[in-house]
Formats: C-alpha cells, structure tokens, sequence
C-alpha cells in the first residue's frame, strides 16, 4: 500500500493544486499567520514557510500552546490531517477565543465539526489516505490555496509541481535505491538549509523505517556540532540536501564541513538539487526522502506502513 501511495505522489499533487478557498478578509486585515499541525499534519507547514517568503510572518508551531501575540489580527491556519489531534484542537479554540482570523485544513472529525459550527472558511482534503503521512501534497497545496486566495503566493508557481514529479519519478526512484544500497547500521545524520526537508526526513525515516535519525540545519550546526564529529565518527553518516539558494558563505561552510568529516573517515553523501525553482527543488528531495525511507525499510524487512506506538499513544490520550 505504502508504494503505491509513493506512485501516486506526482498525481496527489496534481490533483490537490486545484484546491481553492474563498475568505472574507484580506491580506490587509492580518499582521501575521499562525500555522499549527503535528506530524505529518506540520510538515506541509513548515514546508510553505521554507518555499514562499512572503510578505506577512509567518510561524509554524507544533505544540498546544498558542503564541502570546496572536490575536484578531492574526490568521490562524490549523491543519490535522484526521481532525481529531489534540494539540492542533487546543490552539484552534485558543485561536477562538482571542479572535484570531481562522481559515483551516482537514478532512474531518472533531476539526471539521468546529470548522462548520462557527461557520469558519476551511480546505476540505480527501480522506482516503489510509497512511495520513502520505497525504503531505493534498496538506500542502490546501495551505497554499489559503495563501494564494490572500494573494501573498500565485498559483502559477505551484500547479505544475505534480508533472514535474512525474516526468522525475523514475531517475528518484533510481536515486532512492542506489542510495538504500550504500546505507547500514549507522546512525544517519541530516543536514540543509530548509528545516522543513530536515523534518521530512526524520519523520518519514521513524515512522517508515523505524530508524532514529539526527537532523539539523545549516548554517546553525557550524556553532555547535560539527564539534561532535571528532568522536562520533565510527558510528554515522551524513546526508545533506542542497539547494540552489545556498549562500557563498554556506557553500564555503558546507565545503569546510565535508573536509573536516570525510578526513575522519566519515560516510557523506550529498544531494544535488533537482529542479529549476526552490519549490521544485524542496519537492523533489522530499519525494525523495519518502522513496528512501520506503526503499530502506523492505532491504531491511521492516513494514514500513504500521505505527502501532503512535497509535496506542493515541489511545491513551483519547485521540
């Protein structure tokens, strides 16, 4: 099933960049957006934020706890893929309280039900995405509808994501397994300049592959951990996601970073970007991230689909 929710990406994203929405405020109305979402409901989030800079700021929050500052001048976007995620409900009436603009993305339960009782705008995705993991286009392209219907993004930039997957499905699916050949039990650290990417493939690689992953961005890890590296280095490997919008100074770090590493012996492969915008570049290496954690997963005899942890943890927190 997993596998082919990963054929059918290219289509998912075709299909959810038709997703539009109608608001009664403007762009003018708000002073800044407040994203919430947990898990595979946080990444599309956080993924916008690293695709568009726009006009507005813009906070990607995956905790109960709304922000001080939010208040009727702030649009509040909560995003639950089944409706029914704790944290994403609490800052939803928190949001309701304080006056927060609300404009939100679900494909039922409790999220919906509170969506049409106060009569609230919201983008209504599929519900027939058994792994919501995998539902990260229809998330994704519903939030951006909502930025494009305030007119901070136009839509151009993004409906032809999905035939651009398409016509690369078969070289990632190729770059997927070469790179599922060359891994073992070493611990995988992540690296790039879009947090959002570096979220994506942690996430997908604890829940497909079951695999404990440590992930950072740059340019933060040249304060900090590249330290590290001087006693860690029989026990990992690093993969870095490149972008085109890398800095000179990032490069020379990125540069810097790899010498230091490799001359301790330390695996390190690096990603090139694929695509000629950011957007199409962000998309390809989380396509990617999805193949990988997938491909690994069946060379190791994992199944990649159940997350019985997470869902007993569900069961516990009533859901």
């Amino acid at each position: 099933m997993i596998e082919q929710l990963a054929r059918d990406f290219p289509d998912q994203c075709t299909q959810a960049a038709k997703q539009t929405i109608s608001l009664s405020f403007t762009k003018d109305d708000i002073t800044a957006i407040v994203c919430v979402g947990m898990g595979g409901s946080g990444m599309p989030a956080s993924l916008i934020k690293d695709a568009f800079d726009v006009s507005l700021p813009v906070l990607v929050i995956k905790d109960e706890v709304l922000p001080a500052f939010a208040d009727e001048k702030t649009l509040l976007i909560p995003v639950s893929y089944s409706g029914n995620t704790y944290e994403t409900l609490a800052v939803f009436k928190e949001g309701l309280n304080r006056g927060c603009k609300i404009a939100g993305v679900t494909s039922g339960g409790e999220l919906l039900r509170l969506l049409e009782e106060h009569n609230l705008p919201f983008v209504r995705v599929p519900d027939t995405i058994p792994l919501q993991r995998m539902s990260v286009g229809w998330q994704f392209f519903a939030i951006a509808a909502i930025f494009s219907a305030l007119k901070l993004v136009d839509r151009k930039r993004y409906l032809h994501i999905g035939s651009f997957l398409a016509a690369h499905q078969d070289q990632l699916q190729q770059r997927a397994a070469e790179l599922a050949s060359q891994f073992d039990d070493k611990l995988l650290v992540v690296y790039s300049t879009a947090p959002a990417i570096v979220t994506r493939c942690l996430g997908q690689f604890n829940e497909n592959a079951k695999q404990l992953v440590h992930g950072s961005v740059c340019p933060e890890l040249n304060h900090n951990e590249i330290n590290a590296f001087q006693t860690v280095q029989k026990h990992v490997r690093v993969l870095r996601f490149r972008l085109d919008t890398e800095s000179e100074k990032i490069k020379t770090a990125y540069a810097f970073f790899a010498d230091t590493v490799t001359a301790q012996g330390v695996p390190l492969i690096d990603i090139p970007p694929l695509g000629a915008t950011k957007l199409e570049q962000l998309f390809a290496h989380v396509y990617l991230t999805d193949l990988l954690s997938i491909a690994l997963a069946k060379q190791w005899k994992i199944d990649a689909e159940t997350i019985p942890l997470i869902g007993e943890l569900k069961r516990r927190l009533g859901t």
